[in-house]
């Protein structure tokens, strides 16, 4: 089935957007300019859709079965990270050896099952791939939402450049 742009302005929220497990379910990885032109018309299965539509609101339901507040397990597994101080300013590559991108990092392959989103592959090396960065601010500053885990293949993919370790 055609993927069209009633069907994805009929799952915005209440609060008027999508959660990134809708996206995820229609197999969006980047959150680039245009993602929105690039899903309509796409081929997707009926399945793919209901999910995401069933989707919709489903972060504030999850908010509300809880008195307004967020699961205590969701915060229990975020955790409170003990990054060390950077005091310093450090080149973006130096950012991704630094130890508070790698605890950041190993937190979202945790969170993600050790799984690639896109393609569910879990024999190939995995990278923590980021949807969106924060101006001004390190690499593990961002909310671990806008990172996911994504295979070296599917990453490639994404950047349109070869990524697997060397």
């Amino acid at each position: 089935m055609k993927l069209t742009k009633e069907i994805i302005e009929q799952g915005k929220s209440s609060n008027n957007g999508w959660n990134n497990e809708q996206m995820i379910a229609l197999g969006v990885t980047s959150f680039t300019k245009g993602w929105m032109k690039a899903l309509v018309g796409k081929e997707v299965t009926q399945d793919a859709i209901d999910k995401f539509l069933s989707l919709k609101d489903y972060h504030f339901k999850r908010r509300l079965a809880n008195g307004g507040k967020v699961k205590t397990k969701v915060k229990q597994r975020m955790g409170k990270f003990d990054f060390v101080p950077v005091s310093n300013s450090i080149t973006y590559n130096e950012q991704y050896l630094h130890p508070n991108w790698q605890k950041f990092r190993l937190f979202v392959l945790n969170r993600d099952n050790y799984k690639c989103v896109n393609c569910g592959s879990v024999e190939k090396t995995l990278h923590a791939h980021h949807l969106k960065y924060a101006r001004g601010k390190f690499i593990w500053e961002v909310p671990h939402w806008y990172i996911v885990t994504l295979c070296e293949d599917c990453h490639s993919l994404e950047h349109g450049r070869d990524l697997t370790a060397k």
